[in-house]
């Protein structure tokens, strides 16, 4: 691309923005690079609004002289593509577009071809201020899972060494947050050096700054294992087969990285050349001029036509519109089983304006537990008389023929007393003819009548 028309590609950072110029073509990477070399360029933050910066960076290199057609801004969350729209209004452009990191990421590693091969890629991005976790679907470029840890950054790695350094009596506690903030910056040098060197000494105000790869890596091992912890697990939330990892990030620049998510995953991991600037040389690839027709139509709202602002906004009302739905007819449903519940079954849902208007029944099912039926026009049947309390039943007595003529004492007869309940009633008194056995009801032998009696012959004599 022509010096006269060139494009901006931007990375807002939490510490750094990273803006991408292509330069020239390199030709001598062949077809499967296809890379170009571009001019970059780093802006610290510091104490800034990240955002207002990030315009402000913007609209100096659009009056540079240059003759910039289109600016893509690759931004991570809507949140901050609210904020970056707002921005970009109060310095008056509106000749961009923002574009989601994840997207400008992946057409960079696309265009480059470091992921050719691979159809589904993990994303372990490892910035100053946290790390974000993401498994995308190359071809269709679809977010599969993603996963913000802020524990973990590059920022928790400089202050790791910052106490190392004070507990080591190398450097002198700072008295205030300056102090602070000074040390914090030599040790995020002191870490930058340690990618390509196997120690570093920076002096101090108050001391020096002593450190080696091997103390670096002793202090950050614990922490990149339980991001590689995490990291496992959420490639095994995902239906589809990860087949390789890819780091970004400055953190990316820590040659443990590589190894320890690489043991960690068994997968191939990918590290591309300066991985901080992955993204603004994304942005840069996907930017497009916005029509002078659009920008004239809605001015600085040019950003709601990028992919980001359609990823968001419809799927949710969606969701919304759904849910409410759902709300209702639950709400509808609770209602009628509480009407059934308390007999008000016929009369649930109707016209109530009193116009005469045919009332909707809810039939109510027959259920075998119901206590209170639906009332009906028949009249209801008297009550039954209420039941005789129990009484213990006697024992029972066996019905005795009539005693021989001959016998003067019958066989006495015991009706059972009656008892209050549920006292049992008196055992009956034996009689004559009563055998009692201990442990067994009493036993009565019958007596035989007269008339069964065979009669005997009258002796002689008699």
């Amino acid at each position: 691309m022509s010096a006269s028309n060139t494009v901006l590609g931007v990375s807002v950072g939490a510490s750094t923005i990273h803006v991408a110029r292509p330069a020239t073509t390199n030709g001598s990477g062949g077809a499967r690079t296809g890379a170009q070399t571009f001019d970059l360029q780093s802006v610290e933050v510091a104490q800034h609004p990240t955002e207002r910066l990030t315009a402000e960076v913007i609209g100096v290199a659009l009056a540079s002289g240059e003759n910039v057609g289109a600016t893509a801004v690759a931004c991570r969350a809507e949140s901050q593509a609210e904020a970056l729209h707002t921005a970009m209004a109060h310095e008056k452009l509106d000749n961009y577009e923002l574009v989601p990191e994840l997207f400008a990421t992946l057409e960079w590693l696309d265009k480059t071809g470091e992921i050719d091969g691979y159809r589904t890629i993990a994303v372990y991005d490892l910035g100053s201020a946290g790390l974000t976790l993401s498994v995308l679907d190359v071809e269709s470029r679809a977010v599969l899972s993603t996963r913000r840890l802020e524990e973990i950054s590059g920022s928790y790695f400089d202050s790791l060494v910052a106490q190392q350094q004070i507990d080591a009596g190398r450097v002198a506690m700072p008295g205030d947050a300056a102090g602070f903030a000074e040390l914090d910056a030599l040790c995020r040098d002191a870490k930058e050096q340690l990618s390509t060197s196997t120690a570093v000494a920076l002096p101090a105000p108050e001391g020096l700054v002593l450190l080696s790869r091997e103390n670096f890596e002793g202090l950050i091992t614990v922490p990149l294992e339980d991001s590689a912890r995490v990291l496992r697990d959420v490639l095994t939330s995902v239906e589809k087969r990860v087949d390789a990892v890819v780091v970004i990030g400055g953190g990316a620049r820590i040659p443990l990285v590589a190894a320890v998510l690489e043991r960690w995953t068994s997968l191939p991991v990918v590290a591309p050349d300066e991985p901080e600037t992955v993204a603004a040389r994304g942005a840069a690839l996907l930017a497009r001029p916005v029509p002078a027709s659009r920008r004239a139509a809605h001015p600085g709202a040019a950003h709601h036509s990028s992919p980001f602002a359609r990823s968001s906004g419809s799927s949710r009302r969606r969701r919304r519109e759904l849910s409410g739905a759902g709300l209702a007819v639950g709400a509808l449903v609770v209602i009628a089983a509480i009407g059934l519940g308390l007999g008000f079954g016929p009369k649930l849902v109707g016209d109530d304006s009193g116009e005469g208007g045919s009332a909707t029944t809810v039939p109510a099912a027959p259920t075998s537990d119901s206590v209170a039926p639906i009332a009906s026009s028949a009249p209801e049947p008297a009550p039954p008389p209420p039941a005789p309390a129990p009484v213990q039943a006697p024992a029972p007595v066996v019905q005795e023929a009539p005693p021989p003529r001959t016998q003067d004492a019958p066989v006495e007869r015991v009706a059972p007393a009656p008892a209050p309940a549920p006292a049992p009633a008196p055992a009956p008194v034996p009689g004559p003819n009563t055998i009692t056995v201990p442990g067994l009801p009493p036993i009565v032998i019958p007596t035989i009548p007269q008339e069964l009696i065979p009669q005997l012959p009258p002796l002689p004599g008699r």
